[in-house]
């Protein structure tokens, strides 16, 4: 994961949102200190591993967590959240949500505008703590085990080795027959990418009438999507 440029913390009970250039000498002598408090954030398995925050004393809770438990399906972005509660919230930035291939150019945001779009996300998220249930935050908080985050972060530190050997040999195994379930995904008709869902979906749906609601027997209409299932698995 990408570290951290800026991290910005609202101590309970305040207006008051104080940011540090992470970068910065004064970063790496108070996250010490950081790490003994109790801390809430929104998805904060990403913030946690971009600040390097580890082994947290007393782990962390989670607004967005909270609202997942609430509706697993249901937008959970801040300014989507911010639009649902009527919050007058400072939207993120066009250089903050790019496409893909043009995320993370926060080198091009000038550091108050950073800060000010940043201590307006803190505090909207301390106003989304107040409004979650007492219940919820307890639930929340038993449902995450910050032990795996832990180790997560430390995998992504010091890296994963891959046994090439035995994975060499699986692909030699499973090589004809993927080839063999793809040879008959073709002949049916299908010209898309096998690794797209989406572009699956459609031609299912289109071509041969599949349909997910009423899931119709299968055997009736080709041999297509049982190689499908192999193939995905495979």
């Amino acid at each position: 994961r990408d570290q951290a440029w800026y991290a910005g913390f609202n101590p309970f009970g305040t207006n008051k949102v104080y940011c540090f250039d992470c970068r910065s000498s004064d970063w790496r002598e108070i996250r010490p200190l950081i790490q003994r408090l109790r801390l809430v954030f929104h998805n904060g398995r990403f913030d946690v591993h971009a600040m390097d925050l580890t082994d947290l004393a007393s782990g962390w809770q989670d607004t967005m967590l909270c609202k997942y438990r609430t509706n697993t399906s249901a937008p959970k972005s801040l300014d989507e959240l911010a639009k649902q509660l009527r919050y007058p919230k400072i939207p993120t930035p066009d250089l903050l949500k790019g496409r893909k291939e043009n995320q993370n150019q926060i080198h091009l945001v000038s550091k108050n505008d950073v800060a000010r779009y940043m201590a307006d996300d803190i505090l909207f998220t301390a106003h989304l703590w107040d409004t979650i249930s007492e219940k919820q935050k307890q639930l929340s908080l038993r449902a995450m085990d910050h032990r795996v985050e832990y180790a997560v972060q430390r995998m992504e530190a010091r890296g994963v080795r891959l046994l090439t050997t035995p994975l060499k040999a699986l692909e030699r195994e499973l090589a004809p027959l993927v080839a063999e379930s793809e040879a008959v995904i073709r002949d049916a008709g299908y010209t898309g990418n096998l690794a797209s869902p989406k572009q699956l979906q459609e031609w299912l749906q289109g071509e041969l009438k599949y349909d997910f609601v009423v899931n119709v027997n299968e055997e009736d209409i080709k041999p297509a999507i049982k190689n499908i299932k192999h193939y995905i698995k495979q």
